[in-house]
């Protein structure tokens, strides 16, 4: 079925609706510019400052699909579940939520339904955010896309699908916000909340001249939180690791992202004072992106320096 721009809209303004309901778990809001449908009612709510979450990209047919359509998008996480009425199609639920996106100037990254999206891979073998105790039945449609503004690229996904034991629709939107280098400043505290949690830190806040290893001026405060966490936790070590882009080869970006974490770990020694010993490095290249190298964004958040735990 086509969709008009003139029906995409009519479907916006008489379907979606923002304002909360009682029935709303507590503490829930709709996401910003996007809303609900209209009688729907939140009952997932969740955000994180800080977390990170996955999209599918593209089409989900087999299992083998995982590896070529998964974006991985760390920043402020939203996770929001809506129960919609009994007797609304899934096609006009899902019709609605993508008009009104694409309404608050969203592009689309990838749009399908059931012909695009098996549900068994889709929902078991990829690993796509979909909230899985929501109990969602088979005929699942689904869409990504993104924006960005003032240097903050905003991911949102809507997913909605048949309740498996046939009460009406489900809706899960997930959204992520990040902004690459910036909003992506962390503290010793985080630092550490990190390690204890992960075994690592992800790090936006050093800077280097291009296709260089010169560290940058305005990483300083980076830097030094690094050392406040090295000098208030004395057993920890780490090694430094380098990520790039794929922008310039492989061969070229191993050096860099070697060089690079050498950089940083010969700074921490030398300017700040931190034992040789408890520090290593070593660059790993694009070879474990954080999001895709598709986009301006995903090079962005691919290009970055992490704190892995030592032994």
């Amino acid at each position: 079925m086509r969709w008009s721009i003139s029906t995409l809209v009519a479907l916006v303004l008489t379907g979606l609706a923002t304002p909360a309901f009682t029935s709303d778990v507590a503490g829930s809001a709709d996401y910003p510019d996007i809303g609900r449908f209209k009688g729907s009612e939140i009952s997932f709510f969740q955000e994180e400052n800080y977390g990170k979450t996955v999209f599918a990209t593209g089409p989900v047919r087999k299992d083998s699909d995982a590896a070529g359509t998964t974006l991985k998008v760390e920043g402020k996480i939203t996770r929001i579940f809506y129960r919609v009425p009994k007797g609304i199609a899934t096609l006009e639920v899902f019709r609605n939520f993508e008009a009104r996106a694409k309404d608050a100037n969203f592009e689309i990254l990838f749009s399908g339904g059931p012909d695009e999206i098996k549900d068994y891979p889709f929902k078991y073998k990829h690993p796509v955010e979909i909230l899985r105790e929501a109990r969602l039945g088979d005929g699942i449609h689904y869409f990504v896309a993104s924006k960005e503004v003032a240097g903050a690229t905003t991911y949102v996904s809507v997913l909605v699908a048949p309740h498996s034991g046939g009460d009406g629709v489900r809706v899960g939107l997930i959204a992520a916000q990040t902004k690459a280098m910036e909003m992506q400043m962390v503290d010793a505290k985080q630092m550490q909340l990190s390690i204890e949690e992960t075994g690592r830190v992800v790090l936006y806040g050093i800077y280097f001249d291009h296709d260089s290893a010169s560290i940058k001026p305005e990483s300083k405060p980076t830097l030094v939180e690094i050392s406040k966490l090295l000098e208030a936790r004395p057993q920890l070590k780490v090694i430094v690791v380098g990520h790039t882009d794929y922008v310039g080869g492989y061969d070229y970006n191993m050096s860099l992202s070697k060089r690079r974490a050498k950089a940083v770990r010969d700074a921490l020694a030398g300017e700040y004072g931190i034992a040789g010993a408890r520090l290593k490095s070593d660059g790993v290249g694009y070879l474990a992106p954080a999001a895709t190298n598709l986009s301006d964004a995903g090079r962005t958040l691919n290009r970055r320096v992490e704190l892995v735990q030592d032994k």
